[in-house]
């Protein structure tokens, strides 16, 4: 796929943030600790980077701030080329806040149509795009249900399909995974590597690691407003005193005979099966009777009278 703006080796910063401050006033007016302290954060095209920390970390004044909700006390926001309080930059984004914002009485397919509008599609690019997205985030056979009877899960998959529908340059999400169930979640990681094939930026925030470690490529952790530790996946995970060998199917006596040349080389030496992860027990057992459950995750809704799909997000 053809991806957007410059080249991969060239870093172009799409978000900046430069000592960037924001608090909050209590009933009396009275500014109370600050949600956030000095943030540098420096976000480049095509990046995938995950805000980590325990709640009250500031994560979500952060993202606030990003996409022109909130306005800082002191410091200064870049958002492409200009500030998040110009409208058409703020228009280059895709927002999911950590509350799906959905309108009751809309069905699903009136209330996508209705936020590609408001992004300025026409209605051919909307007879394409929205079909395309309820069909790729699974919502295709519930696009008549109103939205006030969706599930939790039912309910983000649609809100996601919201912040995608304008086709953004960069997608915030705050706790995206939030009411999904295990095939949902692994949809969504799948659905946002296609969004970095595309060179869409990324800032996501959420409090489930394995979602971070998976699809990131850097981390920034917070800690009651301060930025504690950044860096790549590779240089804060990596621990280079410690080497990992997987064997698939080793022969008669290979392990043993590895473990006891190791033993005579290193300080220590752990001999254990390897263990899947869950993640990969449950969808191994899903796939052992037949498959996914229809509906469930992403992709899953379609059926004979689902149109042809178009241009995905």
């Amino acid at each position: 796929m053809q991806i957007r703006g410059p080249s991969r080796g060239e870093m172009v910063n799409v978000a900046r943030f430069e000592q960037v401050s924001k608090s909050y006033r209590n009933f009396w007016g009275r500014r109370q600790q600050p949600a956030l302290k000095d943030l540098d954060l420096q976000i480049a095209r095509g990046e995938v980077v995950g805000l980590l920390g325990p709640n009250g970390s500031g994560k979500t004044t952060a993202i606030k701030l990003l996409v022109g909700l909130l306005f800082p006390d002191k410091g200064r926001l870049q958002l492409f080329d200009g500030s998040p309080a110009d409208a058409r930059q703020r228009a280059r984004l895709g927002y999911l806040p950590e509350n799906n914002q959905l309108l009751p009485f809309l069905n699903a397919e009136e209330s996508l149509d209705f936020q590609a509008r408001l992004r300025g599609l026409d209605r051919k690019q909307r007879s394409q795009r929205v079909p395309a997205l309820l069909e790729r985030l699974g919502m295709l056979r519930a696009r008549r249900q109103r939205c006030d009877t969706f599930s939790k899960g039912m309910a983000r998959r649609l809100a996601l399909a919201q912040a995608l529908v304008g086709d953004p340059e960069m997608l915030v999400l705050d706790e995206p995974t939030s009411g999904l169930d295990p095939l949902g979640t692994r949809d969504f990681k799948e659905l946002l590597r296609e969004q970095k094939d595309r060179g869409t930026t990324c800032l996501l925030c959420s409090h489930l690691l394995s979602e971070i470690e998976l699809v990131c490529d850097r981390v920034v952790i917070l800690y009651q407003g301060d930025k504690i530790r950044e860096g790549t996946l590779s240089g804060l995970l990596d621990d280079p005193d410690r080497v990992l060998l997987t064997l698939r199917k080793p022969g008669k006596g290979l392990v043993e005979r590895l473990v006891e040349l190791a033993r005579g080389a290193s300080e220590e030496v752990q001999n254990a099966p390897y263990k899947r992860s869950l993640e990969e027990l449950f969808v191994a057992s899903l796939a052992d009777v037949g498959g996914r459950h229809e509906g469930d995750a992403f992709g899953a809704a379609g059926g004979n009278d689902a149109p042809a799909r178009g241009d995905t997000a």
